[in-house]
């Protein structure tokens, strides 16, 4: 998730430094973490364990008008998804990062 959604962190090794700076354990709630680790958790965690926590954060975004200017908001209430796959392939294409 961090990730994901901090367009500074690129790389994994870029995870890991970002784990070990000052604020972050504490307003994300994550510890220091090695790389080895976090290379083993592409491979060992199931993603389906990110399912509902990408649903909750997308229906949260979603009720914020705030959040999307009104031409994003009309885009994006045409979206449609069609295949949500993805989220099961990839930890086996974390090799790419």
């Amino acid at each position: 998730m961090l990730y994901f959604f901090n367009p500074i962190v690129t790389t994994l090794r870029g995870v890991r430094q970002f784990t070990t700076l000052e604020n972050v354990p504490r307003l994300c709630g994550v510890k220091p973490t090695s790389l080895g680790s976090l290379s083993e958790a592409a491979r060992v965690f199931d993603p389906a364990a990110l399912k509902p926590i990408v649903s909750e954060q997308a229906a949260q975004a979603g009720q914020s008008r705030a959040a999307f200017p009104l031409a994003k908001e009309a885009a994006l209430a045409r979206l449609i998804a069609v295949d949500g796959s993805l989220l099961r392939a990839l930890p086996r294409m974390a090799w790419a990062l």
